[in-house]
């Protein structure tokens, strides 16, 4: 599963994050694919990247796997989309055929704002059902994408190919996203203000103590209870004007909705837990993350030593 959210600071800045629930360890590290990577594409011809993308992901074989890109225009997260995903069996005439690994970069490379990559997406990318290997298959996957203007969500159906205007700046996984989106409507009598008494006939009712603000809010695992939450917390949440403020929001509303190790135990026995949580502060091209049982806080920054070449950088 997992959870993305965007939002802007005092001065417009952009800060973009995610947690990564599974229960499955991949091996991944933050990876850099550089200015001057040769990007190959299994349908489109090959593209030279004008800027650095950074983000988690696997590096294999000097190819870039990643889970969430991040640059200096757009930002872009995939997450799951078990059951509702489709990817074409074929290639389509006239469109760009694009396979689900490979599209954060095509997207991060070729556009730079998200209206640009709106019109696009919706009536030209087809995502095809290629695999990138044979241990590797294709994940149901849907795609939170940013700017710090606008914030939009892909979703590939059997309907075809979905793009919607995301007001919210909010994505977690099942159902569609439509369906979130009326469903907070479900939520109208969320405050951030604790209860007063009230009376019942000749009963008065009182709190019984302070926190009965966001009485009512869901705080299970499930993609629905998540997305309330997290689009809740992302709205009341106090704007903030610094670099470490923007960050502890992040980390702040994300652990929020994390998975806590054990919480979550699959169909198939795997316990699914938050990985890893992380933010990308847009105006200095850092990257933070930490792990699941590591409270620090690291960081990778795109700088010169790293925008430019022509191999895949992994971040120990």
């Amino acid at each position: 599963m997992c959870t993305g959210i965007k939002f802007n600071d005092s001065n417009d800045q952009m800060f973009f994050g995610r947690n990564l629930d599974y229960g499955i360890d991949f091996g991944e590290k933050p990876i850099i694919a550089p200015a001057g990577y040769k990007m190959e594409y299994r349908n489109l011809p090959a593209q030279t990247l004008s800027k650095p993308i950074i983000g988690m992901g696997l590096n294999i074989g000097n190819y870039p796997l990643f889970f969430e890109g991040n640059t200096s225009d757009l930002c872009m997260a995939g997450l799951m989309f078990p059951n509702n995903a489709y990817y074409s069996p074929e290639k389509v005439e006239g469109k760009y055929n694009i396979t689900s690994f490979e599209f954060i970069v095509w997207v991060l490379e070729n556009f730079k704002t998200v209206k640009e990559a709106k019109e696009v997406i919706k009536d030209k990318v087809n995502i095809v059902n290629t695999a990138f290997s044979e241990q590797l298959q294709p994940s149901p996957t849907h795609w939170l994408i940013s700017d710090k203007n606008d914030t939009i969500v892909v979703e590939q159906t059997k309907d075809g190919m979905n793009v919607y205007d995301d007001e919210v700046c909010t994505l977690t996984n099942n159902p569609q996203f439509p369906w979130h989106l009326q469903n907070l409507d479900n939520y109208v009598g969320l405050t951030p203000n604790d209860r007063t008494s009230s009376e019942w006939n000749r009963r008065k009712v009182v709190p019984q103590g302070v926190g009965t603000g966001s009485f009512g809010l869901p705080g299970d695992s499930t993609p629905q209870s998540r997305f309330v939450k997290a689009a809740y917390l992302n709205a009341v949440y106090p704007t903030t004007d610094t670099e470490i403020e923007g960050v502890s929001r992040m980390f702040n509303i994300l652990k929020a909705v994390a998975m806590p190790l054990g919480s979550v135990v699959n169909g198939e026995n795997q316990k699914e837990y938050t990985m890893y949580t992380a933010c990308y502060s847009q105006k200095t091209q850092t990257y933070y993350y930490n792990r699941f049982n590591d409270v620090n806080i690291h960081k990778a920054k795109l700088d010169e030593n790293n925008s430019k070449g022509t191999e895949i950088i992994t971040v120990d």
